[in-house]
């Protein structure tokens, strides 16, 4: 187990101090997302999971100092495996915890879902991985398209499922008629969101 002056930053915390506010003061953006990539574990290890787990509790769900807990109720025996010291786990974790703190007090750097992505708990969000019966339901926002222009009564609004930063080819009505005059040609055309 982990001692709780060591979990929660040797004795600056006793004098008032928060090592993790102390990292989001001093770090920039790139500090924090590097401790994201440096890993003491190898992707998917039961000590990540448990720890973006308690991540999670005490910033997305609000459920108290569940980060805490967690490393004063650790067993180190996975740290002593893995050949990973007290110090420096602990140390790990402040920066992770930084970084997600400043993430969700506004600056979106990054989510738990990305985090448990990152780091081999879970897989990254696809449109076949939505699925409602036999009906595809891509992760996006909904666009509904305005109605076609008066010339063309026959083209209908639609509304778009769709990722954001991934092309779709979406059938809109063209307002040029056909040589023929039978009315307008559906067009395939790419739209893109940002």
């Amino acid at each position: 187990r982990i001692k709780k002056a060591d979990a929660m930053g040797g004795a600056g915390s006793k004098n008032g101090g928060d090592p993790v506010k102390s990292i989001m003061r001093r770090a920039d953006v790139d500090q924090l997302m590097r401790a994201v990539r440096d890993l003491p574990f190898s992707k998917g290890h039961h000590v990540l999971r448990e720890f973006v787990d308690a991540l999670e509790s005490e910033y997305a769900f609000g459920r108290g100092p569940m980060v805490g807990r967690f490393l004063e109720q650790m067993d180190t025996s996975a740290l002593s495996s893995a050949g990973v010291s007290v110090g420096d786990f602990v140390e790990w974790t402040q920066w992770i915890e930084a970084l997600v703190r400043v993430s969700y007090e506004g600056k979106n750097y990054i989510s738990i879902s990305e985090l448990r992505v990152q780091w081999g708990l879970a897989q990254a969000a696809t449109p076949s991985s939505y699925s409602c019966g036999s009906t595809v339901v891509a992760p996006a926002y909904a666009t509904a398209y305005p109605a076609a222009q008066a010339h063309l009564a026959s083209a209908t609004p639609i509304a778009v499922a769709q990722p954001v930063g991934a092309p779709v080819a979406t059938a809109v009505a063209s307002p040029v008629s056909t040589p023929y005059g039978y009315g307008t040609t559906p067009v395939a055309q790419p739209v893109y969101y940002s």
